[in-house]
């Protein structure tokens, strides 16, 4: 099967630096490059495109750079696209703040062939076996033993000899479904404003409770959102995986749903 080229999308308002780079990614296969002059429309066209990875300079009109790329972060098709900053500055407070917005590296332009290959090589190759992790891992949720809820947590409530169990547990999703809800929210909040301690926080503790509940797979995918955040502890890229939270929470009330009717 022939392997897809890495695209990527350059975002620099100087037509000098599509040329040059064009120039030396041209003898690279696997690169396809793209070019969005206008940095006002660099989101509808990373949209349109859906690049692997997203190279963008800091200086431009009509917007600044650090900026665009809180943009692109916020903005769902673009929360975890890899974004190398090109740079004409070369200084560590410079690269510190670009990094802090939700870039993943910084490039000082033009760079080196080799530099800038290997930069765009590792950071496609990155995003790609993230998202190929997280679709395995949903599938295998899917496929597999991790159904909405985990059988044998919800069989030992109604077997167990404890007459006052089934109203216990009962009251127990009630307060899940209730605490689930508002976590959810928290994190919906957290993810747009990039507040990664409260990300964290939220993750955890409600990875935690829809473990004991027996809500595997949403508990996995908190897991996931903490391990993204191992890789990107600013809290950006976050948004996408929050999104999923709210349907999942949907499947997890119906399923609640049916353990009722079976105590019943």
């Amino acid at each position: 099967m022939e392997t897809q080229p890495i695209s990527v999308l350059l975002v620099d308002d100087q037509a000098f630096v599509g040329m040059a780079l064009g120039r030396l990614l041209a003898t690279e296969g696997d690169i396809a490059l793209h070019c969005c002059h206008a940095p006002l429309e660099a989101i509808a066209e990373a949209n349109r495109i859906g690049p692997s990875l997203i190279l963008q300079d800091l200086q431009m009109p009509d917007i600044d750079g650090l900026t665009l790329v809180r943009m692109l972060r916020e903005n769902a098709a673009t929360a975890t696209t890899p974004i190398v900053v090109l740079s004409g500055d070369d200084d560590e407070a410079t690269r510190a703040r670009a990094i802090a917005a939700g870039a993943d590296g910084y490039l000082v332009k033009l760079p080196a062939k080799a530099a800038l290959v290997t930069s765009i090589r590792e950071h496609a190759a990155r995003a790609a076996q993230a998202t190929q992790e997280h679709a395995a891992a949903d599938v295998a949720g899917r496929e597999s033993g991790e159904a909405v809820l985990d059988p044998s947590v919800l069989e030992a409530m109604k077997v167990s000899p404890d007459a006052d169990l089934p109203e216990f547990a009962l009251e127990l999703i009630d307060r899940f479904s209730d605490e689930a809800e508002l976590r959810v929210k928290m994190l919906q909040a957290a993810a747009e404003q990039g507040d990664a301690p409260t990300l964290k926080a939220s993750a955890h503790s409600l990875k935690g409770s829809a473990f004991v509940i027996g809500a595997v797979r949403l508990g996995a995918m908190c897991g996931r959102i903490e391990s993204h955040l191992e890789r990107h502890p600013d809290g950006s890229g976050t948004l996408a995986l929050v999104a999923a939270l709210p349907e999942e929470l949907v499947h997890v009330r119906r399923a609640f749903a049916d353990f009722r009717q079976g105590t019943q």
